[in-house]
């Protein structure tokens, strides 16, 4: 097995120790071939870069998951990567705040109300001085 697949694979299972590895499983079911190279490539050559600490990758994700628009899914796993890595909700929703000029405020509550999802489910997030969706 390549040393970037490998790599991969300690990258997503550290980001969500849960669902990853089963995500990939899943993957290999429907193409072999796909699995390796988004493991492999996306995970064990981009993500695995150290120039960035984990917590500043996780913002930078859900930023672009805003941007694109990302119903549900890959969203709210980066939102709770982001507060396994660290990242408060006021961290957090400073960067939906921050997309607010960018992406207009459809997709920006969007991204909010799953922040508001995630910490109804999810009692994990960093203590934040301000900036809770929780009121």
């Amino acid at each position: 097995m390549a040393e970037s697949y490998l790599k991969g694979l300690e990258e997503i299972t550290a980001i969500d120790p849960e669902s990853g590895p089963a995500f990939v499983e899943e993957l290999k079911t429907i193409s072999p071939d796909f699995a390796e190279y988004f493991v492999g490539f996306a995970w064990g050559k981009i993500y695995a870069r150290n120039v960035l600490d984990p917590k500043f990758k996780e913002l930078i994700a859900i930023a672009n998951l805003i941007s694109i628009c990302d119903g549900k899914s890959h969203l709210r796993l980066r939102i709770q990567s982001a507060c396994r890595a660290g990242c408060t909700k006021e961290e957090i929703i400073e960067v939906i705040i921050q997309s607010l000029v960018y992406v207009g405020f459809t997709k920006a509550l969007r991204a909010l109300y799953l922040v508001k999802e995630v910490c109804d489910e999810y009692d994990g997030f960093p203590a934040s001085s301000e900036g809770s969706v929780d009121g």
